[in-house]
């Protein structure tokens, strides 16, 4: 932590890896910031979508009032329900003073229809989006066992919430030798080089991971 470190990000669920970060990890965090006085700004568009088996912690429920205080919540209907497009996303502090600092630089520029959504959403979106949680379980389960029996080189990780989930190629990296070639094939890394290496031999397009 350095002197002119003012904020810190606390992205839970963590995008893009997807780790859901447990209470305890959340109070480490905020009593290290609090300690630097550091602002906790505490992601949380993607507090929604948690995988079965694991448990969202907001960050404005921990059990530690000074921590709480020196942090601001971020939240929208954007990841839940696929309405980015509102552009309504909103924010909250437990503490007047902290929220008051915010409020004293920014400009609220909400969208009528964005407010609307937002109150249908929450108000009767609530069964629909259990369904979906429970599809993208299924799905995870399904890429998880076709994986493992058809793809055994490939390494998998089951994430903890969002969307996505990565993909270790790194033993099939080596066995093409991408850390060898990539330079020669004018690759800015092996990752690139794997990536145009896929597209031929496969016809599949990886995303690096890096990006």
């Amino acid at each position: 932590m350095t002197p002119d470190v003012r904020a810190m990000i606390v992205c839970n669920p963590q995008n893009p890896t997807g780790n859901v970060w447990t209470e305890e990890e959340l109070l480490r965090v905020g009593r290290l910031c609090l300690d630097h006085n550091i602002v906790v700004l505490s992601d949380e568009i993607h507090s929604d979508v948690i995988r079965s088996g694991h448990k969202f912690t907001p960050f404005a429920s921990l059990p530690d009032e000074a921590v709480v205080n020196n942090s601001v919540s971020f939240n929208a209907i954007s990841k839940t329900f696929n309405l980015a497009g509102m552009k309504n996303a909103y924010y909250y502090s437990k503490s007047p003073i902290t929220l008051g600092r915010v409020n004293k630089y920014h400009r609220a520029e909400l969208s009528t229809l964005g407010v609307v959504a937002n109150e249908a959403a929450y108000n009767h979106g609530g069964e629909w989006f259990d369904e979906a949680n429970a599809y993208m379980d299924d799905t995870h389960s399904y890429v998880e066992s076709y994986i493992n029996q058809y793809m055994p080189t490939v390494g998998y990780t089951r994430n903890e919430g969002t969307f996505m989930t990565f993909l270790d190629f790194t033993k099939i990296m080596e066995s093409v030798g991408a850390k060898e070639l990539y330079e020669s094939a004018g690759k800015a890394s092996p990752e690139h080089y794997f990536q145009d290496w896929m597209v031929h031999n496969s016809g599949v397009y990886l995303n690096p991971g890096v990006s």
